[in-house]
């Protein structure tokens, strides 16, 4: 089965399950619970506890079936943890061009936050999806 692109998770339902402070014992129970009320997109933020212990459990599981990933990423060493734990999308709060070309050259999604037109631009050029 061909892994679940952005484009076709956000077609199917347009919202990302945030799993903010989920520990890695209750990670599979909950996604698994999002997954059937019929999420396709799930993303731990990072200020949670052991997030990438967290991504790598819900990759392993449910990363043919799930887009998976983290939010609140904020530099390019937490990008490259994230895709070490099998994670796919790379949330930020902000549209730091370094993130979004790390999260591009790793082979991951780019969904940055962003305010102004010049900030979407911006996030646009260094590639964010």
């Amino acid at each position: 089965m061909a892994k679940l692109t952005l484009k076709s998770a956000l077609k199917k339902l347009p919202l990302i399950a945030i799993i903010r402070g989920v520990r890695p014992n209750e990670v599979l129970d909950i996604v698994s619970a999002i997954k059937d009320a019929g999420f396709s997109i799930v993303e731990v933020p990072l200020n949670s506890p052991d997030p990438y212990d967290s991504i790598k459990i819900m990759s392993e599981t449910f990363g043919d079936e799930l887009l998976i990933g983290a939010g609140t990423v904020l530099n390019i060493e937490q990008v490259k943890m994230v895709q070490e734990a099998g994670g796919r999308l790379i949330i930020s709060p902000n549209s730091n061009p370094d993130v979004i070309r790390m999260t591009k050259l790793a082979g991951l999604y780019s969904v940055p936050g962003f305010y102004t037109a010049t900030e979407a631009f911006s996030a646009i050029g260094s590639g964010a999806d």
